[in-house]
């Protein structure tokens, strides 16, 4: 993505320029519209346009502030990195269907289970029970689980397959996608795993075995 965007703003800057050399400057480009321009029916058009008090420095004013936002965003794309392994998890704070606030910072000291998940998902669907018995095994030594319900599924859904599932833990909705993106979610289910520090230990796609989360969290609890 970000090359593609710099490319954009490369050639973005080069139809500028040509555009700016034809109309505002009324001098030809040296590449483009060299020929088009020897006419005197264009040559007329120009002079005329570039009479207007102020046209050129509008112009110009206009492709600069494009050009910049092009860039900016070039810049941007190329600071903002994926998150990793090992990386400290971002902070957040969540309402659950309950109306109780979750805030990541304030389970610092416990592990944390974050579970992005869809109703109508059959993993979720198959491995929510291995969630649930980890969890009420567990909460007792601050294992902490939220499930996190995609952006478009709506809180009778969720409290739906909360109820059906007989979840114990915190269900939240995700209406915006602001905690989708947050940890770069784009398939569901997927499963991001924070230690006590709240560092990022383990991050897996699809289900979930009740073997697989005593490896990932058992030396914590």
């Amino acid at each position: 993505m970000y090359h593609k965007r710099c490319m954009a703003a490369k050639l973005f800057l080069f139809s500028a320029r040509t555009l700016a050399y034809t109309v505002v400057c009324n001098v030809p480009h040296p590449v483009i519209l060299m020929q088009t321009w020897k006419t005197k029916e264009c040559r007329s058009v120009g002079q005329k346009a570039i009479r207007t008090a102020g046209w050129q420095k509008i112009v110009m004013r206009f492709f600069l502030f494009l050009l910049l936002l092009l860039l900016f965003g070039c810049i941007q794309e190329k600071k903002s990195k994926p998150l990793q392994l090992g990386d400290t998890a971002p902070d957040f704070a969540i309402k659950d269907l309950s109306g109780k606030v979750t805030v990541l910072s304030n389970l610092h000291g416990s592990p944390v289970i974050l579970r992005f998940f869809e109703t109508n998902c059959r993993f979720c669907r198959a491995d929510t029970p291995a969630f649930v018995k980890f969890y009420s095994e567990h909460k007792d030594k601050g294992l902490q689980v939220l499930y996190i319900g995609s952006f478009y599924e709506n809180v009778e859904k969720l409290r739906e397959f909360a109820e059906e599932m007989a979840i114990v833990f915190p269900v939240a909705a995700d209406g915006d996608a602001a905690l989708a993106d947050l940890y770069d979610i784009r398939a569901y289910p997927q499963t991001i795993f924070i230690d006590p520090e709240q560092k990022i230990l383990a991050a897996i796609l699809g289900g979930v075995g009740e073997a697989e989360l005593q490896e990932i969290l058992g030396k914590y609890l």
